[in-house]
Formats: C-alpha cells, structure tokens, sequence
C-alpha cells in the first residue's frame, strides 16, 4: 500500500483540475445522453470489456428525470483475458472475483483520479456534487465505490452492481485510523469538559460545597466563558 493510495482514499488529495488531461492519468471517453444543467446527472460506468454506448438506453424512463454520462474505459493488457487488449478500468487477476484477488495496483489510482476528473466535469456544467450520483456495473461498479469514497464533496449516491471493493485493504486501514481518532478525540473532549465542570479556584470539585449561608457570588469572564466561584462575605 502507498501513501498516494492511502491519501485518494481518504479524501486528501483532490484530483487536479482537468485530470484527464494530466500525463499518466488513464483517458475515457465520455458520451452524454442528456444536456440540461437542471437535471440531476448519473456518472455510469461499464464492466470489462464493454463500452460506454451499450449501456446508452439501458434505464428507460429514468433517463428522463436525469442526465446521464456513459464513460468507456481505456484500452490496457487484461490477464484474466491472457494479457489481451481490453477495455477496462482495472486489471483482474481471477474470474470470478474472490476474496483472493489482490488489492488494485497503483494504475488504479490513475483511474479514479480520471474518474474524479468526469465528476468534476459535470459540477463545472452546472450540477452540484450533491446532485451527481455514481454507479457502475462489475469493474465499473468497484470503480464507482472507490471514487465516489475518496471524492472531496459529498455526492447524491453510489450504486455497486456485481462490484467488490476493489481498495479493500487500504479502506479498512483507513477506516480503523479514522474511527480511533475520533474516539481518542471523543474521549480527550469529555475529559477536558468533565475537569472544567468540576474544577473550582478553591480546589474544591462542587460549587455548592464552597457555598456558606453568607457567601456571595462572584463572576469573571475568561476567553469567552464565565466562570463562577463562591468566596465567604
């Protein structure tokens, strides 16, 4: 696993403007069903060995509530396939896939940098991250989940049919640093609150325990919170 890895899934690194222009970055081609700014729009992307045009109609009557986008994947050496020429977002190294297949290697990461690149697109056109959904069929369907996780904005979905994970190891470290630093995070807020609460100029730990019959209240404000201590008259 890289850091680059590491950093797309998490959001870290956004993909650079125009990302399917960069050097290095694998190229799609997009073909567009719709052309309204107002609708909604549905980043579709195909399985192995398929192309973005036959899966052009495939939703019927949805395709008039949104515009939808139907990229075909590059042309790379697959090795379930011998080595062939196919299109594909990924190469494969078992069929069907099981939990043995190895993690995407790092030219994936190119994909999902083109594929940032197409989300970013549309937003340019005019509909907003939250309007987008991804979604994809197989290889197309593990691509969308890995792209649309380690997309910067928040997006209106993501739909896996027949994918995988296609990031699994990277994901799952991802997710336990992540969790166990909002835990340790959780955890130092509630102690420093608990001794803010408790904590008293006297070095007493409850307000009403300094708090005489004759006791008059004093109050000073300190970097925005008022603090309150009881002193005898």
């Amino acid at each position: 696993m890289t850091l680059r890895t590491t950093a797309v899934l998490i959001g870290c690194v956004r993909a650079a403007s125009g990302a399917m222009g960069v050097a290095g970055v694998r190229r799609a081609t997009v073909h567009a069903s719709a052309s309204s700014a107002a609708k909604p729009a549905v980043l579709w992307l195909h399985g192995l060995g398929d192309t973005g045009a036959g899966w052009q109609g495939a939703f019927g009557p949805l395709a008039a509530a949104a515009t939808f986008h139907h990229p075909t994947a590059p042309t790379a050496p697959v090795t379930i396939n011998g080595g062939m020429q196919s299109t594909s977002w990924m190469d494969l190294k078992s069929f069907p896939v099981d939990l043995t297949e190895p993690q995407a290697g790092p030219d994936f990461d190119a994909t999902v940098a083109s594929v940032h690149g197409m989300l970013e697109q549309i937003e340019a056109d005019g509909t907003p991250a939250e309007q987008i959904l991804i979604g994809g069929f197989s290889q197309g369907g593990a691509t969308s989940l890995a792209a649309g996780l380690a997309y910067p904005r928040r997006l209106a979905g993501i739909v896996s049919i027949s994918g995988w994970v296609a990031l699994a190891l990277t994901l799952t470290l991802t997710l336990t640093l992540t969790l166990t630093l909002a835990l340790a995070l959780a955890l130092t807020q509630a102690l420093t609150l608990t001794l803010t609460l408790t904590r008293s100029p006297t070095g007493k730990t409850s307000p009403a325990a300094c708090t005489p019959p004759t006791a008059r209240c004093l109050c000073s404000s300190h970097a925005a919170r008022r603090t309150r201590w009881w002193t005898s008259a």
